[in-house]
Order: structure tokens, then C-alpha cells, then sequence
């Protein structure tokens, strides 16, 4: 699998996404020229390839773009006009449909593409992400050669790119993935209200205030300065001493907890 980034062709206009489509079957095509109504149409491409047009017949379209197809018509029509003009434009994207798998609330095909079609607006399309999506969206693209590209984003600096960069168009046949992620989960002992195992999104950070709030608060008997994080670093047990005072006064920095980890409240 080759892994790229710009080189991916994602960063296509919408325009260029549609010269450069591949139709087959169950696209739907428009075509009309304008100096001989009996063609215009919308015609659906058969499960062989085929359409079949008004006085011209079976016209083979898989594989072509429209730029090829309104060429091969243009050909056809010179035996009724001299200079034809013809206009080709698909209208259903249905021969590639977009897969959108993995953590969200709808996976599966979309029902239909466009060539303005979004990451976005995929993902928005597919329900939205769950609450057990990691950070990562990958998106697959095949390419003629039968290459597959890949692309991984950021979920979050997808959401809050001001500039747009990262929502990319799509392209027909592309697949996208948010992988699942572990829950995170977190022991509290001691002095909190609702001690026990807490679970909590892998997404972002989990801070030590983060895993206070869920465990209910401290206790009037809680030692604020002396709490401790056991934890398991390359193997060996590893303890962390936090002043949660230090931190709500801003001094130090909230703390981020980990898997796994084991906070007591003295």
C-alpha cells in the first residue's frame, strides 16, 4: 500500500473530479446538443456498459469519461450536422459509490455521489462519528494503476480548520475509515464520592480533573495535595505524585491520565 499525502489527488476541484470520472454502469448521463433535441436525455448506463440512444444506438460508455463520450457522440452526429456541439454531464455518480466504515453511527455506501461532495459532508451523510471513534480518518483511493493511496487526517483538526484545508473532495470508489478506538479506563481509589473503574472516550485528552469529576468529587477527608498515579512505564510500576490544589489554582498543569492508570485519594 503506498501512503501519500498531497500527491493523493484530493485536493482536486469539484470540476476537475468530474472530467477526470471513469461512468459505468448506473450512472446517469445527460446529454444534449443543442441544434438537434431528438438525442437530449438523461440515459442510465446498463449493466453492460451500454446506453442506447435516439437514432445513434447502443453507445458504449465504461471506462470513458465525458469528455471521451462527448468526443465518440460528436463523431455520430456528423452524419446530421456538420459541426455538432455536443454537451455530456453525468448527473448520478453510481458506478463507485463512497464507503464510509468504522465508527460511525451509519456505516456503509452513501446513497448517491457529486462532485462536491466532502470528507465532511461524508462523514455528516454517515451519521457522524460515534462515541468510540479514535481521532484518525483514513481515506482510500484506487487508482487506475490499481494502486491504493491512502490519507490519514485528524478528526479533530478537521473540525476546527479554519481555513477549510482539510476538507477534501471526494472521488468516486473512495473509502473512508475512522478506526475504533479502546475506551480509555481509569481506577480511582480513596477519597471520592463514587470510587471505581471510569470509562472514557480515547478522543483527547483525559485529565486528572477530568477523572475527579466523574468519580464524583473529592471528599471534605480528601489529602488535595498528596494525590498519587500508579501507572506502568516499559514494563515496570511507575507512581506519580499530583497537587490538585496547584492545578485548580493554576500553578501546574492538569494532568493527563492514561490507560490503565490507578489514582488514589488519600
Amino acid at each position: 500500500m503506498k501512503t501519500v499525502a498531497i500527491l493523493f489527488g484530493l485536493m482536486l476541484t469539484p470540476l476537475v473530479l468530474a472530467q477526470e470520472y471513469h461512468m459505468g454502469p448506473d450512472d446517469l448521463v445527460k446529454i444534449s446538443e443543442l441544434n438537434y433535441p431528438a438525442i437530449e436525455g438523461e440515459y442510465r448506463v446498463n449493466s453492460l456498459g451500454y446506453i442506447s440512444m435516439p437514432e445513434l444506438g447502443r453507445i458504449h460508455v465504461k471506462g470513458k469519461t465525458p469528455a471521451a463520450l462527448q468526443e465518440l457522440v460528436n463523431q455520430k452526429m456528423r452524419q446530421f450536422l456538420n459541426a455538432p456541439q455536443v454537451l455530456v454531464e453525468v448527473i448520478e455518480y453510481n458506478y463507485r459509490p463512497i464507503s464510509v466504515l468504522g465508527a460511525v453511527h451509519k456505516p456503509g455506501q452513501l446513497s448517491s455521489f457529486s462532485p462536491n461532495l466532502t470528507l465532511v459532508k461524508a462523514l455528516s451523510e454517515a451519521g457522524g462519528i460515534n462515541e468510540n471513534a479514535s481521532d484518525k480518518i483514513i481515506v482510500m483511493r484506487q487508482t487506475e494503476t490499481g494502486i491504493t493511496e491512502t490519507l490519514e487526517l485528524s478528526y479533530e483538526r478537521l473540525m476546527f480548520d479554519a481555513q477549510n484545508h482539510l476538507n477534501i473532495p471526494l472521488y468516486p470508489g473512495d473509502t473512508i475509515n475512522i478506526p475504533v478506538e479502546k475506551p480509555l479506563r481509569v481506577s480511582v481509589i480513596g477519597e471520592v464520592n463514587q470510587p471505581g473503574e471510569k470509562e472514557f472516550s480515547s478522543r483527547g485528552k483525559v485529565t486528572i480533573l477530568r477523572v475527579i469529576a466523574a468519580a464524583g468529587g473529592l471528599t471534605d477527608y480528601a489529602r488535595q495535595r498528596s494525590l498519587i498515579v500508579k501507572r506502568e512505564v516499559d514494563g515496570k510500576p511507575a507512581e506519580f505524585k499530583v497537587d490538585i490544589r496547584a492545578i485548580t489554582n493554576g500553578k501546574d498543569p492538569d494532568f493527563v491520565m492514561a490507560h490503565g492508570d490507578v489514582l488514589i485519594v488519600p
